[in-house]
């Protein structure tokens, strides 16, 4: 049982970012929201206007609903979306900001190849 505890994750459903650029669960919905208004959560934007890659922290966690209670993986904050002529081709939902980081450099790869992106 000690082993599971410690891999318990806070169980907020909000985050911010430290200076760290680490998720840091915020309880106070005050707090939250101006943290949200006020940062800069966009991580990366790569591409064109008319297709492009983009990642953003979101500061809410995406599988906090598909929990049902448990809490052992991290929270899904960050989201790595490829646009194509105004549409969403691709989504991709991570726990850090490294993770996302790669992911985003992963969808550029994939959309160089592409006529859409020169």
């Amino acid at each position: 049982m000690k082993a599971e505890q410690d891999r318990r994750y806070h169980v907020s459903h909000y985050y911010v970012l430290d200076r760290h650029k680490k998720p840091v669960p915020c309880t106070d919905m005050k707090a939250w929201h101006h943290w949200m208004q006020s940062a800069n959560r966009v991580l990366r934007r790569s591409g064109n206007n008319k297709t492009y890659v983009a990642t953003v922290f979101l500061g809410i966690d995406k599988a906090h609903a598909k929990r049902q209670g448990s809490y052992v993986d991290p929270p899904l904050l960050f989201e790595v979306r490829m646009f194509r002529s105004n549409s969403t081709h691709m989504v991709e939902s991570y726990a850090t900001w490294g993770g996302a980081e790669l992911a985003h450099d992963r969808m550029v790869r994939e959309l160089i190849p592409t006529n859409d992106y020169a």
